[in-house]
Parts: structure tokens; C-alpha cells; sequence
């Protein structure tokens, strides 16, 4: 009996932690630790810690901006989290940040640097959302891509001197299609809510046929380099973790009426960024 009572509190649990983006948190660090056995290189704590926190941030803010501009009730179950709370969210969001900042200290000083600009280029994609928000909306899954993208591999670069290879310069370009692919879906499998709720997307402005078009085409260009460093890279067991996130995004959009139910799409497609931890629990084990 105790046991089916766990199951519904436990599934509230991870509910809730999917509302509050906690998803996304684990899966940037494990991503980012990812990139750095990818590159032989150690990534310290502090750098993910910050990683971590800084996506946090900036997803709740954008949230928090988010659920600002609806004047009903949301029909998003994040939204309406987001409006119903958004005064202790954003008092959190402050404290947060005010920890974020005092960790940065202990940042490796080309770490450190790298931040910098990149807060700098998320403050200003802030303000142009605020300035040019009629207009901006086609780029903003492009934008947030190439953010989280350069988040997850800041760490990394900044401390890692030699130069690139090209199966390197293959992995940003893989990790920036799988970032884009799957807010895209997002956007898809949520343009009625959105529509409902005020909120423009890229899917709004083309069309979903359009959209599923270039989501087929980034998920189509990672798995030819996929196979590729698969059969000629020197990493193919982490190539294999990729093999697993692509499947997962082509899945999604091969069968929308399955995923669409009970918002599995966002389950399964905050997941994939969590399927690195396979990697460390093989070594563990």
C-alpha cells in the first residue's frame, strides 16, 4: 500500500523539479563534465557549480518574464507555476545569484573571463527580448542554443589550450544541433499553448511543417557526424551517447501523438541531456 502511495508523490516530486528546471541544471553539469572527459581534460567543481547555477537562473528569469506577460491564467503547468509563485521565485532567484557571484571568485581566471562575456551576451539577449519583443521571437531558440551550447563547453575551452581537432569542433556543432533540435520540438508540441497564452515561437512564424523540416535536417547533419566519428573518431563510446540522445529527438518527432501525452515530449527531451551520466556510471561501476 505504502508502495502506491510513494509512486504519485514521487512522480509530484519530479513534477516539480521539470517545472523548476531542475532537469535542465543536472543535464547541463553532466554535459559539461561530459565535454570535459571528451577533451581529457579536468573540469573543476566550482566551474560546474557555477555551470549549474547560471542556468538556473537564467532559465527561471525567462520563465519568470515568461509568465509576466500573461494576464490570464496560464495554461501552461510551468507558466502557471511561475505566476502563482513568482515573487518567492524571484526573491530565490536573487539569493541565488548573489551566491553565484561570490563563488565566481574561485573560478580558474580564464574561466572566469569567459563568464563574463558570457553574461554579458545573456543580459543582452535579455534586453533586446524586452526592446524588440514583437520581433525577436524567431531567434530566440537559436539564441538560447547557442548560450546553453557555449555554457556547457565554457568550462572547458577556457582552461584547455591545445588546439582543436576536427572531431572536436564536430562535438560543439552536435551538442548546438541537439540543443536546437530540441527546443524546436518544444515549441511544436507546444504552439497551441503558447498561441492560447501570448507567447510567439519560432514554430508560430514558420509553420510546423517548416519547422519539422529543419529539426529532421540538425538531427539528419548529428547523426552523418555521428556515424562518422563513430567509425573513424577516437571517442566512440561517447559518440554512442550521442547515438542515444539523436535516437531519443527522432523518436519525438516520428511519433508527436504518443509524446504529447502528459507532456512526455519535455520528459524525454530534458532526459537525453542526461544520458551522459552513463558514461560515469559505467566507470564507476
Amino acid at each position: 500500500m505504502g508502495f502506491f502511495y510513494f509512486c504519485p508523490m514521487l512522480n509530484q516530486v519530479l513534477k516539480l523539479a521539470r517545472i523548476l528546471s531542475i532537469d535542465v541544471v543536472l543535464g547541463a553539469c553532466l554535459c559539461s563534465l561530459f565535454v570535459g572527459r571528451y577533451f581529457h581534460t579536468q573540469i573543476p567543481s566550482v566551474s560546474v557549480i557555477c555551470l549549474g547555477i547560471s542556468v538556473w537562473v537564467i532559465y527561471t528569469v525567462d520563465h519568470l518574464l515568461d509568465a509576466s506577460k500573461i494576464s490570464h491564467k496560464a495554461h501552461s503547468p510551468r507558466h502557471y507555476f511561475h505566476q502563482k509563485y513568482f515573487f518567492p521565485l524571484l526573491v530565490a532567484v536573487v539569493l541565488v545569484g548573489l551566491v553565484n557571484f561570490r563563488l565566481i571568485f574561485f573560478l580558474p581566471t580564464p574561466t572566469l573571463h569567459w563568464g563574463i562575456i558570457l553574461t554579458a551576451l545573456v543580459v543582452l539577449y535579455f534586453l533586446m527580448l524586452k526592446i524588440f519583443r514583437k520581433d525577436f521571437y524567431v531567434q530566440k531558440e537559436f539564441i538560447i542554443s547557442l548560450i546553453y551550447t557555449a555554457g556547457i563547453f565554457t568550462p572547458q575551452l577556457s582552461v584547455d589550450h591545445h588546439d582543436m581537432r576536427l572531431e572536436e569542433i564536430f562535438l560543439i556543432i552536435q551538442f548546438f544541433f541537439i540543443a536546437l533540435a530540441n527546443l524546436l520540438e518544444f515549441s511544436s508540441f507546444e504552439r497551441f499553448i503558447d498561441k492560447m497564452d501570448g507567447h510567439k515561437s519560432f514554430v508560430q512564424f514558420a509553420g510546423s511543417r517548416v519547422t519539422n523540416l529543419l529539426i529532421k535536417m540538425f538531427v539528419s547533419v548529428s547523426f552523418f557526424l555521428n556515424v562518422g566519428l563513430i567509425l573513424y573518431g577516437t571517442h566512440r563510446y561517447e559518440q554512442l551517447v550521442i547515438t542515444a540522445m539523436l535516437s531519443t529527438l527522432g523518436l519525438l518527432i516520428a511519433f508527436p501523438h504518443f509524446f504529447e501525452r502528459s507532456e512526455r515530449y519535455r520528459i524525454w527531451g530534458d532526459a537525453i541531456f542526461l544520458y551522459p551520466s552513463i558514461i560515469f556510471l559505467i566507470e564507476w561501476v
